[in-house]
């Protein structure tokens, strides 16, 4: 037997040894605050012109966003609200005040968690919702929002009649919206009590724009885990810093699981964002940017029906497995073995794979990932391996 085949040999019976530890899974963030774009309308002889934005008109121009109008139970919204501005050509001066208009109900037809109309790859059939405006009357003007969005596109339209008897107002605005989403991969270790790894995400429709960074989980049950504070870096490297979104009665940001799915609330601090990246340009004083957070993880290494995320009955991590090459220097030979820092292995050899006497030649513990042993060739074929003891 040639010794380029008792070489190969040894390779292939490395190969062979199992390890778990190291998972990917899908995750996906989508902001909650929703881009209009403003589009002026004629009426006869007047145009009339419609900008919405998070920060008081009076303070500034409107950015477009409207944020999510939380109720005391955080995630549980029906609306977004902000400020607008109305202008017409027959006016001296603009009108600003209070904006709010409901969204489309809650559909959730991939049963990941996520509302339909902030998931691109889901459309928004026709719907009719209401909403009010202020006007400095007692009862506001009224808004009729007919809202629609194709699968598979970030942009929509929303075509919004308002009427109000103090402004002599009764128009309708047809204005493109825009929803803001993210995609990638999160590549983890699990632990017993936590879990953390690194993101990395790409812009759907916009793959130019990214984020990348580190996360943690903290587990605190089955069902519930707990997002870290933490930072992550866009495409230019500019720190974007995290935080899970707390919830009012328990003060913690929970992560819910649903089967192999988890759900939940992240918050990006104010102004760290700009309109070319992944939200808007801020310059606001009011609450952080809110995202919805979605986790799709395929791992159970158990088998007991809980991903290895937010699984804290997970076998002790085995350490790294094992890799050895073998070359030939001169009148000796070169092991060169791979492995984890800090773990002791055996290097066994034998005279044949009949018997398989294996004896333990070296052993070692590893001071570097990669290192290199001289060995003196054997009088005959034999074969090498590298084990765990």
């Amino acid at each position: 037997m040639s010794r380029l085949t008792v070489i190969s040999l040894a390779v292939l019976a490395l190969s062979a040894c199992q390890l778990w530890g190291q998972a990917e899974a899908q995750i996906r963030i989508h902001c909650l605050s929703v881009l209009f774009h403003p589009v002026p309308t004629n009426i006869q002889t007047v145009t009339y012109s419609l900008e919405l934005g998070a920060v008081d008109a009076s303070l500034g121009p409107p950015n477009g966003e409207l944020f999510p109008n939380f109720s005391d139970s955080v995630g549980d919204f029906t609306s977004l609200r902000g400020y607008y501005r109305f202008t017409a050509s027959n006016r001296q001066k603009p009108f600003a005040d209070d904006f709010i208009v409901e969204i489309p109900p809650f559909v959730d037809l991939n049963g990941n968690g996520i509302s339909d109309f902030f998931e691109i790859g889901q459309g928004v059939p026709t719907t009719t919702t209401g909403g009010l405006f202020e006007d400095t009357g007692i009862q506001g003007g009224s808004i009729q929002a007919t809202w629609t969005r194709p699968a598979n596109s970030a942009n929509g339209i929303v075509q919004m009649s308002m009427k109000s008897s103090i402004l002599k107002l009764d128009a309708t605005f047809i204005i493109p919206f825009e929803i803001l989403e993210y995609a990638g991969t999160f590549e983890y270790t699990p632990g017993n009590t936590t879990t953390e790894g690194s993101i990395t995400f790409v812009r759907v429709s916009q793959p130019n724009l990214s984020l990348a960074g580190t996360v943690k989980f903290k587990k605190d049950a089955a069902d519930l885990i707990d997002l870290l504070p933490g930072s992550w870096a866009d495409a230019a490297g500019k720190a974007i810093p995290y935080q899970g979104y707390l919830s009012v009665s328990s003060q913690t940001a929970l992560i819910q699981r649903l089967g192999s799915n988890y759900e939940g609330l992240i918050a990006f601090d104010d102004g760290t964002f700009s309109r070319t990246g992944p939200v808007f340009d801020l310059n606001r004083n009011i609450q952080p940017i809110v995202w919805d957070l979605s986790i799709a993880d395929p791992n159970d290494f158990d088998a007991n029906g809980i991903p290895d995320l937010s699984d804290s009955t997970l076998p002790p991590l085995r350490p790294r497995r094992p890799y050895l090459s073998l070359s030939r220097s001169s009148n000796r030979l070169l092991f060169s073995l791979l492995g984890q820092v800090g773990q002791s292995y055996q290097i066994e050899q034998s005279l044949d794979l009949v018997q398989a006497n294996w004896t333990t030649v070296l052993s070692v513990q590893l001071t570097n990932e990669t290192q290199v042993f001289l060995w003196p060739p054997p009088p005959a074929n034999a074969f090498w391996r590298a084990r765990i003891p």
